[in-house]
């Protein structure tokens, strides 16, 4: 059997000699014989099969503690758990990552809505294909109320964005995802003109959607919307655009014999903080879905 010294093994696997010592020091790959006399370490040329090994299982992110335990308990049913936790691993970043990559996708697109300069401020009828969102209780009691005041509804929705942010946390979702939290009102407060904010939402790309958070999420149906963009959370006289916007669709719904047949979503398409501006401006598109009394 052929022998090579520590710097010939090293230069064959494209390692360092300082690797090598190292995997000696753990007990993972030892010298076929270390010279009495010198101290000089040799090695087969064979022993190249458990670099490879180690290679491998560093490139799985086993780190060398993790390598040394295993061959050292010289345990298959331990290296049979140990790879099959290191593939739930995986998938879990593979997960983060999809989730991560759709997310900007949706982003993306909604600022290329914005750069479109769509019609703000005019009530339009549009077909809305079936969306996904994660849904949030409002946890900040004056984030519920929604009138004509827009300096005291921003101000309460933020509050209520730092809870939702620290709820998403808590909840083990990347809190990367927190962005364009929208609020809903159900068609009941609609409809009694209380305009209570139940819940807060963040729409999420359905579309390759990782199966570790599908069971977390709600549908909102496919319908046909009555829709508004805003492109500022105050009117020019200073009053709240969402407040007025839902009243002006109210009345365009009634004068055009049309139903609410479902709740509101106040849909966030880009928030200024993006475009490096201070403080909280918005561009955001309110949706009512309705159907014709007359058809």
């Amino acid at each position: 059997m052929e022998e090579c010294s520590i710097g010939r093994m090293a230069e064959l696997n494209g390692i360092s000699e300082r690797a090598l010592r190292i995997y000696h020091e753990k007990g993972i790959l030892k010298p076929a014989r270390i010279d009495q006399e010198t101290g000089y370490r040799y090695y087969s040329c064979e022993q190249s099969a458990t670099i490879d090994m180690i290679h491998h299982l560093r490139s799985l992110d086993f780190s060398l503690d993790d390598i040394a335990h295993l061959v050292h308990q010289r345990d298959r049913s331990l290296w049979e758990t140990s790879l099959r936790e290191r593939i739930d691993d995986v998938q879990e970043e593979i997960d983060r990552l999809t989730l991560a990559q759709k997310s900007a996708e949706m982003m993306l697109k909604n600022y290329s809505i914005l750069a479109d300069h769509p019609i703000c401020d005019h009530v339009i009828l549009e077909h809305i294909e079936e969306r996904t969102a994660l849904f949030f209780e409002v946890l900040h009691p004056g984030a519920g109320v929604l009138d004509g005041d827009a300096d005291r509804v921003i101000q309460d929705w933020e509050i209520n964005l730092r809870l939702t942010k620290r709820h998403l946390k808590e909840s083990g979702f990347p809190v990367w995802l927190f962005a364009l939290v929208g609020g809903h009102i159900k068609k009941e407060s609609l409809l009694d003109g209380s305009f209570s904010v139940d819940k807060s939402f963040i729409l999420i790309p359905s579309a390759g959607l990782p199966g570790s958070y599908r069971g977390k999420l709600e549908t909102i149906p496919e319908n046909t919307y009555m829709t508004m963009y805003r492109n500022s959370y105050k009117t020019p006289e200073g009053e709240n655009s969402e407040y007025q916007g839902i009243i002006e669709m109210l009345d365009f719904a009634e004068k055009n014999d049309l139903e609410i047949v479902g709740d509101y979503f106040g849909e966030i398409i880009a928030d200024t903080p993006a475009f490096l501006y201070e403080g909280r401006e918005m561009f955001y598109k309110l949706q009512i879905p309705v159907r014709s009394r007359t058809a």
